[in-house]
């Protein structure tokens, strides 16, 4: 397979270990499976992963790192006064984007960094650089007088993630939607994103 210019083997491989893993899942794909889709000799993958686990988590940790690098891009390009609502914002982002890699394809590894407490044991330096971005908004917003004084930042940073976990895999969430049904939508998961944060901010927002 011509690999085209801005694309290596390395990619080529992960891009073609995700397809087979949403299609087969991750269990029943081997690494004939994805040699044979890549077009690439089962030795040339062994050039660039020592096993289907480290491109499973090849493929994990690109997802985590263009979820942060989004998130710093949106910091740094923001002319808002409002970093409350921007806090907000970059929440309901990454929930959906999660929702849009995770429900469309259900075997998708990247659902695995909310699911799997191995996988986010493994991922703990990416986890811990993302909560970490998320605590600077909500300390930008406190300086800028938004919040209650005397706000304890992290913890509460923490609070606000932990009452969002349903919201993403394996989306306890879908019992409370329908009950006869195990589906839940995108609409359904950005509208109670934005719902939670609201009734948070309206919490923390500092009282005029």
């Amino acid at each position: 397979m011509v690999l085209s210019k801005k694309e290596n083997r390395k990619q080529l491989i992960m891009k073609s270990a995700n397809r087979l893993f949403a299609q087969y899942g991750i269990e029943k794909t081997t690494i004939e499976d994805i040699a044979k889709e890549a077009d690439i000799g089962k030795g040339s993958i062994y050039l660039e992963f020592g096993s289907k686990h480290e491109i499973l988590m090849a493929i994990i940790d690109s997802f985590m790192t263009e979820e942060i690098n989004e998130l710093e891009r949106l910091l740094r390009n923001s002319k808002t006064q409002n970093y409350l609502e921007l806090f907000k914002q970059s929440m309901v982002n990454h929930i959906v984007h999660t929702f849009d890699l995770a429900c469309s394809r259900h075997h998708t590894p990247e659902g695995l960094i909310h699911s799997s407490f191995k996988v986010r044991n493994e991922m703990k330096g990416l986890l811990d650089k993302m909560d970490q971005l998320f605590v600077s908004i909500l300390e930008k917003a406190a300086k800028n007088k938004e919040l209650e004084p005397n706000l304890d930042i992290p913890k509460t940073a923490a609070l606000i993630c932990i009452s969002l976990d349903a919201l993403f895999p394996p989306y306890a969430c879908k019992a409370y939607n329908d009950r006869d049904s195990e589906r839940i939508t995108r609409e359904e998961v950005k509208e109670q994103a934005e719902g939670i944060l609201d009734l948070i901010s309206n919490g923390i927002r500092r009282k005029k």
